[in-house]
């Protein structure tokens, strides 16, 4: 897949030696795992059968033990990234525990977790997650971290999805959603991402992770891939509870939503911002 770098020309000695090291890396890492999700997404075109409701896919055999390596290498690799806050940020984390939906766009996802896993370990967070082939890859590395996948999307198990969700929160899991995922637009807020924040009974918070030297993604999202050891620029909006964000109409808070998030988005690529 083609990928574009962005942020600023100048690197450290360690940065180059890290972006060296990863475009070097032995192709057997990744062709295993790029083979074995060809295969899934193969299987992922069949039909069922007539009446058979379609199952979200999973990984088998040696698809998981790829995902193992690929997880292992990627939490080495976040590990190295330098997190950067203000009030907003600090003022979160030093609230009382209680769960939240946690709102980030699609192209932000590889360091969904992460300002939970550092700075608010003992949380337990679910999120959103496609059934598609796509989606399973997400979903075991997910379960990796600790994160319960909850399978579905518009475009299947949306429903039960939802109720999914609903309970989980309700069983004192923070929720993690991307209102424009899984097939775009970019920056595209859906009305069913705000249902759930509205619905979902819990505090809603807007969360975005700025890179300052990344690589993007020729994809639909232009996701973003951090360079080792770069400087990640965190902000959220502790918007409260849903059911107090525009008397309760999921249009109207489809529109504010996408506004405050937004606000804490850079993207220089990006013309309306």
């Amino acid at each position: 897949m083609e990928i574009g770098i962005c942020g600023s020309r100048s690197e450290t000695l360690v940065e180059s030696e890290a972006v060296w090291l990863i475009r070097e890396l032995p192709s057997t890492l990744f062709v295993p795992f790029l083979s074995s999700m060809e295969e899934l997404q193969v299987a992922d075109k069949a039909s069922p059968a007539p009446g058979e409701p379609k199952a979200p896919r999973e990984l088998k055999g040696v698809q998981r033990v790829a995902m193992i390596v690929f997880g292992i290498f990627v939490r080495m690799w976040t590990r190295s990234l330098r997190f950067h806050f203000g009030a907003d940020v600090q003022a979160f984390l030093d609230k009382p525990a209680e769960p939240v939906i946690m709102v980030l766009w699609h192209n932000r996802l590889l360091l969904g977790p992460e300002l939970f896993r550092r700075y608010l370990p003992e949380r337990k967070i679910a999120g959103l997650i496609s059934a598609s082939s796509d989606g399973a890859w997400l979903a075991a590395f997910f379960e990796q971290l600790g994160i319960k996948p909850i399978r579905g999307s518009r475009h299947g198990r949306g429903v039960q999805a939802f109720r999914e969700l609903i309970k989980a929160s309700r069983a004192g899991y923070d929720i993690g959603i991307t209102p424009d995922g899984s097939r775009g637009p970019m920056y595209d807020m859906k009305a069913g991402a705000a249902t759930l924040a509205l619905r979902g009974g819990a505090p809603i918070l807007l969360l975005s992770y700025n890179y300052t030297r990344a690589w993007r993604l020729k994809s639909w999202d232009r996701f973003y891939i951090p360079l080792p050891f770069s400087r990640i620029n965190v902000r959220v909006d502790d918007v409260g509870y849903g059911k107090n964000l525009a008397d309760g109409d999921a249009m109207q808070a489809t529109v504010i939503l996408k506004e405050r998030l937004m606000a804490i988005t850079e993207d220089d690529e990006y013309s309306e911002l």
